[in-house]
């Protein structure tokens, strides 16, 4: 009796636990499989870049995206919070915002303190007071949309791990 109690209690655990989830994933949400790309751009890894897959079916609609870290790795979330990427055929589209001066066309980097008064509106520091820096992306046209992207990623129920260089810098 002790064991019939024993396995129904670890069955009930089990329909209830897989009943449960997560209840801000969408239930409509396909399985995801890991997915992990490295970004390179002339033959060093890049930091700070945005990777967002687009699926080939123009009807297909979940997203999934990331940044690069310091290597150039990023492991792909769907919706901005789920591990994964389903699985089909991307397209890759890559892009890294730099702020540059106006005056100068130089590179601006971000404010070292935490002061808000060193930053502007949208949160870039300006070389000069009243100088507003321009967004400018370091990562070639091509790269930016999925009209025009050479670069490709299958995504199967195997780990997905792949490198793609995105050529030189566009310099402003």
């Amino acid at each position: 009796m002790q064991s019939k109690m024993r396995i129904l209690l670890i069955i009930s655990t089990l329909v209830f636990g897989i009943g449960c989830g997560d209840p801000s994933r969408p239930k409509d949400l396909p399985r995801l499989y890991p997915a992990t790309i490295q970004i390179v751009q002339e033959g060093k890894e890049l930091a700070g870049a945005v990777v967002v897959l687009v699926h080939e079916d123009s009807e297909f609609k979940w997203n999934s995206a990331g940044t690069t870290d310091e290597k150039g790795m990023v492991d792909l979330h769907t919706l901005g919070k789920f591990r994964g990427v389903p699985a089909g055929a991307y397209h890759v589209v890559v892009s890294k915002m730099i702020s540059i001066s106006p005056k100068t066309r130089q590179p601006v980097e971000p404010p070292k303190s935490s002061d808000p008064s060193s930053q502007n509106l949208i949160g870039m520091v300006t070389s000069s007071p009243g100088e507003m820096p321009i967004p400018f992306n370091i990562v070639d046209k091509l790269y930016a949309t999925q009209a025009t992207t050479p670069l490709k990623l299958e995504v199967s129920r195997k780990k997905t791990n792949q490198t793609f260089d995105v050529g030189k810098a566009t310099v402003p």
